[in-house]
């Protein structure tokens, strides 16, 4: 005895009730997908989420093709105070992903700016945090205060662009000692 509209023209994915049955008032009746635009939601660190923001532009693989989407939104997720909920407009191709389909996906957001340096080169012992450059010969300590690390690299203010860092570090290494660079020395 009721007439039940959709808010924006579709494709029904789910029923929750057949013909014939009591719906309460607010209830929903269906599920409806858009078939033109089509969002991603996923949750990132709240670290991550401005960067991402500020980025706007990500890949979502799937069913080995890689879909842009833009970044249009984001929100705390309820009960969850560590993760930041996002949203993506995926742009329009030939194909599309699956509505409900659920894949990885792997972004990239700047962690720190600056000079870097293999994490093996960096020394922490007695609450200093060390790198050893080559200067005329000799290696020489310099504190640096390490910005970000991750994927074996460590962002680091204290040594200069240029500057010939000892790695690996041996852990005997002590300032003043003769060093010899071998080959090409890589530079940070």
């Amino acid at each position: 005895d009721a007439q039940v509209r959709a808010p924006f023209a579709g494709t029904v994915a789910q029923l929750n009730v057949e013909q014939g049955e009591f719906i309460a008032a607010g209830s929903p009746a269906f599920r409806l997908v858009d078939d033109q635009q089509q969002l991603a939601r996923f949750s990132v660190p709240p670290q991550d989420a401005q960067a991402l923001l500020a980025t706007g532009l990500i890949h979502i693989p799937f069913g080995g093709l890689d879909y842009a989407a833009q970044v249009a939104d984001s929100s705390i997720v309820p009960g969850q105070g560590r993760l930041v909920e996002m949203t993506a407009l995926i742009y329009p191709s030939r194909t599309r992903i699956p509505n409900g389909a659920v894949t990885p996906m792997r972004y990239e957001v700047p962690l720190a700016e600056g000079v870097t340096v293999p994490l093996s080169a960096v020394r922490y012992a007695a609450a200093e945090t060390l790198v050893f450059v080559v200067e005329d010969g000799k290696a020489v300590s310099r504190h640096v205060v390490v910005l970000a690390e991750g994927g074996g690299l460590a962002v680091v203010e204290g040594v200069e662009a240029g500057a010939t860092v000892i790695d690996p570090l041996p852990a005997d290494l002590i300032a003043g000692a003769a060093v010899t660079v071998i080959g090409e020395a890589a530079r940070p």
